[in-house]
């Protein structure tokens, strides 16, 4: 039975090397800005879950966990690498729409509608003082 138990362990933490591979590549094939200070703040996440995981099941620490962890990362990064890049290519342009309009939406709860009144309006006068002769002709000129 502790056998089974061990091998229950290996492939928790071969699991664990999948999950972090298939998380850091949907979650980093975007990222632009700041990508090695995210991606230290996810290794300590990860981190962080592997300590939670030892504790709740009571795993000794052992070097061969991380030889499973990294066996498990390197399979996943050979077996889905390709099929995530060809899923990340499909809804990047999505994620761009849904971005855009999330900060359209942003923008005009953060900003008043006054604003763009009194925007429009100093533009408008700006624009007739350079051009008079586009200016629309008032009810007193028309009659």
């Amino acid at each position: 039975m502790e056998s089974l138990y061990q091998l229950l362990h290996l492939l928790l933490y071969t699991y664990l090397g999948f999950f972090t591979h298939i998380a850091y590549n949907i979650i980093f094939y975007y990222q632009k800005r700041f990508i090695t200070i995210k991606a230290i703040i996810f290794f300590l996440g990860i981190a962080y879950l592997w300590i939670d995981i030892s504790n709740d099941f009571n795993i000794e620490f052992n070097y061969i966990f991380f030889i499973f962890y990294l066996l498990g990362f390197l399979l996943s990064h050979k077996l889905f690498e390709e099929y995530l890049n060809s899923l990340n290519i499909v809804y990047k342009r999505y994620l761009k729409l849904i971005i855009k309009r999330t900060l359209y939406y942003l923008k005009l709860i953060a900003i008043p509608p006054i604003y763009y009144h009194i925007k429009c309006f100093i533009y408008t006068k700006a624009y007739y003082h350079k051009h008079p002769w586009l200016k629309p002709l008032s009810i007193k000129r028309l009659f």
